[in-house]
């Protein structure tokens, strides 16, 4: 690495046997000299993307996902001072970066518009979120319209006799392009109210106006105690918990034996039938919550949601029965965290003599608690239902090519991209016109057993932070907010590079008020949280909201990405739990054992004693 800069994409070594990783993806989201890239500064976003990517999955995010982003932040509000994200894949990890806006006169052009447009959302926040919800529910139900059928050997006599002119070849390759454009539409829909991060901004700002170095977490604990169907799947186990003590079941479930074994020792009683019908009701659509910080952007056998890996709700289930039984409170701490937001708002509000300062101070308040909630309210109708159900499509359509005789394995559909999977279909209709069997078996076992190969190396292998030379100062809000690339962040982590392990002190952003000391649990993805226990604190490279039954056992998390804005300092607030995030270097300084200190005040960690 060169002095005050990270490393460059052609001077990082790739890991043996990965080093034609970009044959696994399309040109459009590779590094392009020709758009400038090499000249911009890239964090890598494991908040959304932990893991590599598989050619299909690259496809939907490197595509859709930014066309949709880049769209609505660029010309449609427009965001003012910046370009971007702009998303690349290097070494099948998402890299992003943003673009400055420095024309004073571009920055005039594009502020006017956005306080037009912006200003036109927010006047009509209420109605226009309602219709917001009709478009995703009418979506959520397309979605889960789409029926992928093996071919028939023949048409049935309807198609003739209703003189329909198509085949059923016709329809599995066209209900293939409809499961696309579905999802290309969703992401625009996903993207469409995200100004709604802009109401937190706007309270932020009148709040340093008014009290100048008034501290982030001050300014957040305002506008917590929000309610959100994000917290619903959470509060459907919790029931689910404290039923199986009221039928008597408890004991079962913490057995934590395999989903079969629990659920064919509850059928042997009418009161463990009696709960298993609960469970049951609960399933869609409180199960399709993911595991991964950002779960549908994964396909289910990499990292399952919930409905298709029943353990773990019925582990989180089992772990809230052992608390209830130790005579915990289970309940997320609604009453208190309101008491402390009211209590801050009218001490500010008290401080405030001016009559024209108070109504800025409430009107930018009131819109922040009004339009806030939707950024967790999104998080579930998309980044948890809709993925899941749009991932489980792609699986039974892996289940199509596998019976047809054009892959091997279904999972095999996730190492094939976009275009080659309709290709992969056309192979299946020629072959059923002419009644031989597919090409696919000649063709595509030894690519994708090298894509998946590559896949695996990459998974092993841990890539650099950020890639480029920072900017003098970090402007893109969304870095900031959501990411916690921060000017200072940046700094601290071109400080460490090479000497994390070195360090006793951590620092990051004061995600979420308190402090707290315990022993640390290193947790890398939802598999593991079994392992934390009661009083430790958990450090994680990110979190999901979808791990929320863990803020209940730990009484601190400290992550390594992550701003204000993220999941991760959202949850942890409405827990009520102490956090640092957006350290970058946690879960490198730290290891499980050691004794550390949260400071979610101050945004620091430090390591009191070393395990072992």
């Amino acid at each position: 690495m060169t002095e005050g800069r990270f490393p460059l994409p052609e001077e990082v070594e790739v890991p043996k046997g990965a080093e034609n990783w970009p044959s696994l993806y399309a040109y459009l989201g590779l590094f392009s000299k020709q758009k400038g890239d090499y000249g911009r500064f890239w964090f890598q976003d494991n908040l959304h993307f932990p893991l590599p990517l598989t050619p299909f999955e690259a496809d939907i995010l490197t595509q859709y996902h930014p066309a949709a982003i880049g769209g609505f932040n660029s010309r449609v509000w427009p965001i003012p001072a910046s370009l971007g994200p702009f998303y690349r894949v290097f070494g099948g990890y998402i890299y992003i970066s943003s673009e400055n806006i420095t024309n004073e006169e571009e920055v005039k052009t594009r502020s006017e518009m956005f306080k037009r447009r912006a200003g036109y959302y927010f006047e009509n926040w209420e109605s226009l979120l309602e219709k917001w919800r009709e478009k995703t529910s009418g979506l959520i139900e397309e979605f889960r319209s789409v029926n992928f059928q093996a071919l028939p050997e023949f048409e049935p006599e309807s198609t003739v006799f209703s003189e329909r002119g198509l085949t059923a070849g016709y329809d599995l390759v066209a209900e293939y392009d409809r499961l696309m454009l579905l999802w290309e539409k969703s992401w625009y829909y996903h993207f469409e109210m995200f100004i709604a991060y802009g109401t937190a901004l706007a309270f932020a700002d009148v709040m340093q106006s008014l009290f100048p170095g008034v501290s982030s977490k001050t300014t957040f604990a305002m506008i917590a105690g929000i309610k959100s169907p994000l917290w619903e799947p959470d509060e459907k186990l919790k029931e689910l918990a404290k039923s199986s003590i009221k039928h008597g079941v408890s004991e079962i479930i913490v057995r934590r034996v395999s989903p079969d074994g629990t659920f064919a020792e509850l059928k042997k009683t009418p009161e463990g039938k009696a709960w298993l019908e609960q469970f049951e009701s609960q399933k869609y659509p409180y199960f399709y919550a993911g595991t991964a910080q950002q779960p549908g952007f994964y396909n289910p056998t990499r990292t399952p949601s919930w409905i298709h890996d029943l353990s773990i709700p019925l582990n989180f289930i089992a772990g809230y029965v052992e608390r209830l039984r130790n005579g915990d409170n289970i309940d997320r701490p609604l009453h208190e965290i309101a008491r402390e937001r009211d209590r801050i708002t009218d001490e500010y509000l008290e401080l405030l003599k001016d009559d024209k300062d108070k109504t800025a101070f409430q009107a930018a308040l009131k819109l922040a608690r009004t339009a806030w909630p939707y950024t967790e309210e999104h998080n579930w109708w998309y980044d948890n239902l809709i993925w899941t159900i749009s991932w489980t499509k792609v699986l039974e359509l892996g289940k199509i090519l596998a019976h047809h005789k054009v892959v091997e394995d279904p999972t095999d559909i996730y190492y094939l991209k976009v275009d080659e999977v309709r290709m992969a279909l056309h192979d299946i209709v020629l072959a059923w016109g002419e009644n031989k069997d597919p090409r696919g078996l000649e063709y595509w076992p030894p690519i994708i057993k090298e894509r998946r190969s590559m896949v695996g190396v990459l998974e092993k292998w841990k890539p650099p932070k950020a890639l480029g030379k920072p900017p003098d100062v970090v402007t893109e809000v969304f870095s900031i907010l959501l990411w916690g690339i921060t000017t200072d962040r940046v700094t601290e982590w071109l400080h460490v590079i090479g000497r994390s392990e070195e360090l006793d002190l951590v620092k990051g952003l004061p995600g979420s008020p308190g402090t707290a000391e315990g022993r640390a649990r290193i947790i890398r993805k939802v598999g593991e949280l079994n392992q934390l226990k009661q009083g430790e604190i958990m450090v994680s490279p990110v979190t999901s909201p979808m791990w929320s039954p863990a803020f209940g056992v730990a009484i601190g998390v400290v992550t390594d990405i992550g701003g204000m804005m993220s999941h991760t300092a959202i949850v942890c607030r409405e827990y009520g739990i102490p956090a640092v995030i957006g350290t970058g270097v946690a879960t490198d300084a730290i290891k499980t054992g050691d004794l550390i200190r949260v400071d979610g005040n101050e945004g620091t960690v430090k390591i009191l004693k070393r395990s072992g």
